[in-house]
């Protein structure tokens, strides 16, 4: 590889690792919550080992620092082992961030890595196999049968991720989660077109930039869609939720009822007097994981309205589930406060109220659930 030619592949690749360590140090709890930050981050990791490896390369090819040209290589195809392992990661960034309930899951997990963890087998026994390319004694690269083997778990992880997000923009309506598909469906093709870019034009630095401007997209629309979340639970804000409400109570009808719950932590004052505005904290994180996962099962809306309280809705209303619904969160807070071992009790006041006319304020139907919910309390305080 010439000499100039060489030098300005290295200062690309210098320049996106030093811009990946930007972002990582940028990820904290304002930024997002810790399961999305920490999937984050193992994308950022495992797209810095690629960078590591083209560094690696191109010191060699270019003559910067003598190196076995078999090593040489070995670093080449080792490089390309580490995108589709960055691609799981996204997968399983983007279903947590469309709120799939699965996601959290052992088993989805899982599931979802059986192509990545094939294509580390297939790449080891390469070593002795030759599947996926052998290296010659001049460094040069001979391609193996399954040479292609990264592009196609590319492609599953990135068709998955697509075809997800293109059916829940579809199911957004209210265009309230658009942004969010949209950066994600970029993220994919940004990298395809510097995969064909690559593939068409070899030993450029493309791919590495087209990764990284798919990173910073991810991590732009991250910082803009925190204007709607809540910092310290990461549900939706009163922002997000005022919007979302008044949309839906226009669109709602006797066939289409709007179920809406208004909810607190009962003895909250207490428990931040007696126990610490930390404890405090971690009651209104666990109590938001817990309305999060069961809202999430019912396919409905979740916002912390303010202090300690929250507000469920359900757009297509749950009149068959109705009978589950409160149970059921009530059983997931008490797994819950055991998990973060709280050292007090942690339940709900929840007041209920069902809109089918869509000619009514917000204020109306807040109002009437709040009504509902301080008779809750009032009867649990009996």
């Amino acid at each position: 590889m010439d000499f100039q030619y060489a030098f300005v592949y290295l200062i690309v690749n210098v320049v996106c690792f030093l811009s990946a360590i930007v972002i990582l140090t940028r990820l904290n709890s304002s930024i997002g919550s810790e399961a999305e930050n920490n999937i984050f981050r193992m994308m950022l990791t495992f797209y810095m080992a690629f960078i590591a490896c083209e560094i690696i390369w191109v010191l060699g090819v270019g003559g910067f620092v003598q190196m076995n040209p078999r090593f040489i290589g070995f670093i080449k195809v080792l490089g390309t082992m580490f995108i589709p392992i960055k691609v799981y990661f996204w997968l399983q960034y983007a279903e947590t961030r469309f709120g799939n309930p699965r996601a959290h899951t052992l088993k989805f997990k899982l599931l979802t890595a059986i192509p990545v963890i094939f294509m580390i087998f297939v790449y080891i026994s390469s070593i002795w196999t030759g599947v996926v390319a052998t290296i010659g004694a001049d460094g040069s690269i001979i391609p193996g049968p399954a040479i292609a083997l990264t592009g196609i778990i590319d492609n599953i992880y990135g068709v998955a991720v697509v075809v997800h997000a293109i059916i829940l923009m579809i199911r957004d309506k209210e265009g309230f989660n658009r942004r969010e598909y949209v950066a994600h469906i970029l993220f994919i093709v940004i990298c395809t077109i510097g995969g064909i870019t690559d593939a068409v034009v070899s030993d450029t630095p493309i791919m590495p930039l087209a990764i990284m401007l798919s990173f910073n997209v991810l991590f732009i629309n991250l910082q803009e869609t925190k204007i709607f979340n809540d910092a310290l639970t990461d549900l939706n804000n009163r922002r997000r939720a005022d919007r979302f409400l008044s949309v839906s109570i226009k669109e709602c009808d006797e066939s289409k009822p709007l179920s809406i719950f208004m909810m607190d932590i009962d003895n909250f004052k207490r428990i931040n007097d007696q126990y610490g505005h930390n404890n405090g904290d971690k009651a209104l994180i666990a109590v938001s994981e817990a309305l999060k996962d069961t809202v999430a099962s019912y396919h409905g809306f979740i916002a912390r309205w303010g202090g300690d309280e929250f507000v469920a809705a359900f757009p297509n209303g749950i009149e068959n589930d109705i009978e589950d619904f409160i149970p059921n969160l009530r059983a997931e807070i008490s797994k819950l406060r055991e998990r973060f071992s709280l050292p007090f009790d942690l339940s709900l006041s929840i007041g209920r109220e069902v809109c089918t006319d869509k000619t009514r304020s917000l204020s109306d139907v807040i109002g009437k659930a709040d009504e509902a919910l301080y008779q809750d309390k009032a009867r649990l305080a009996a």
